[in-house]
């Protein structure tokens, strides 16, 4: 059976989600609750579910940032986001963040069942998908023993990804402890070579996240034959992935940590493109790879403009646009510019024109 995490602060709407949904009868099983996405994000590592049903309101880890590291650490996990709010932002990151289904509060029966029926139908296809590639017949027979190696590896990734060096380590002499009870003693060449080329396609997922090539990263005597292909056992293979893993781990820190040049017009381009998204100072100098205070001091120095302000500009003009051009609603005004609560729209937007919205709008 596949096992479902039901996450909502409010323990009546978990109530509500058990007793709509049909689970024996799409083979499912409530594997646990959780109250709010920190400890949500903790149980899908403990209890491995592969099913998630989610509010995005809820004490600390918001909506988005739960979806955001899901998506990284757990790529085969099926979403259902339910929210209280018709919310444009919300619907938009469910979707980028491959959520199966956006459903609304108060909860459809006919609606959820068919959400979870849509994860069922995912999951089967994506087994039998796993079922046919190259690892599993070969390898991994048993679907127990697949999920573990699986969850491994996503584990793997998601600390590639939080540039985590330590804990990729930790996390690979975990895989060396399952092959060495799932293969004891083997020096099998196919085992080892499907594995390495495994973990060789997660590494150029890696490094293409971040534009870099193994190239840069191993230099031209390695690049033609990368990683482990030459290793005869199980310890040598997983030294050598945790090599070139650190390595790409610190190359990765060591451009975020140096790059200090930046051109101030793809910054601007940059905010151009996605100031309707939840861009900010912070996220802006994680992209380029630079410190807040490099990246305010310069882009001020060179457009006289601090960047915290040419956002609210950007999305203010864009804004007085959709209100004088378009027949929308306030609201949808609000957040096709970038901001979730209205309120807050509507005392930035007076501060910006000396008006509010709905005067301009008149």
């Amino acid at each position: 059976m596949y096992k479902v995490l039901i996450i909502d602060d409010e323990k009546w709407s978990r109530e509500v989600v058990k007793s709509l949904g049909n689970w024996q009868d799409l083979g499912l099983t409530i594997a646990g609750e959780a109250e709010d996405g920190t400890r949500g994000l903790e149980m899908i590592g403990e209890l491995k579910p592969h099913i998630v049903i989610t509010d995005m309101r809820m004490p600390g880890i918001d909506g988005a940032a739960f979806l955001k590291t899901t998506g990284e650490r757990f790529p085969r996990l099926k979403i259902i986001v339910i929210s209280g709010y018709d919310d444009f932002v919300y619907m938009k990151q469910a979707i980028r963040s491959g959520a199966v289904e956006y459903l609304l509060k108060p909860l459809n029966p006919a609606e959820l069942q068919e959400a979870l029926g849509k994860c069922v139908a995912q999951l089967k296809e994506q087994d039998h998908g796993a079922a046919s590639d190259w690892v599993v017949p070969h390898i991994f027979t048993d679907p127990e023993v697949l999920d573990e190696y699986l969850d491994n590896r996503h584990r793997v990734f998601g600390f590639l990804l939080e540039l985590d060096r330590q804990a990729v380590t930790r996390t690979l002499q975990g895989l060396q402890e399952f092959l060495d009870r799932v293969f004891p003693g083997t020096d099998d060449r196919n085992v080892l070579d499907k594995i390495s080329h495994d973990y060789i396609l997660m590494l150029e997922e890696f490094l293409s996240r971040n534009e870099i090539g193994f190239k840069q990263l191993l230099g031209e005597e390695e690049e033609e034959a990368p990683l482990m292909v030459r290793c005869g056992s199980v310890p040598e293979m997983i030294t050598e992935i945790d090599r070139v893993y650190g390595m790409a781990v610190e190359t990765i820190q060591d451009l975020r940590t140096h790059r200090t040049r930046f051109d101030v017009k793809e910054v601007q381009a940059h905010i151009d493109h996605y100031f309707q998204d939840p861009i900010s100072l912070n996220t802006m100098a994680q992209h380029f790879y630079v410190s807040r205070e490099h990246l305010s001091r310069t882009f001020k120095a060179l457009t006289g403009e601090n960047i915290t302000d040419y956002i609210t500009r950007r999305r203010m003009e864009k804004a007085r646009e959709l209100i004088l051009q378009r027949h929308l609603s306030i609201k949808n005004v609000a957040q096709m510019t970038g901001y979730s609560d209205l309120a807050y729209f509507y005392k930035v937007f007076k501060k910006f024109y000396g008006v509010p919205p709905g005067e301009m709008k008149e």
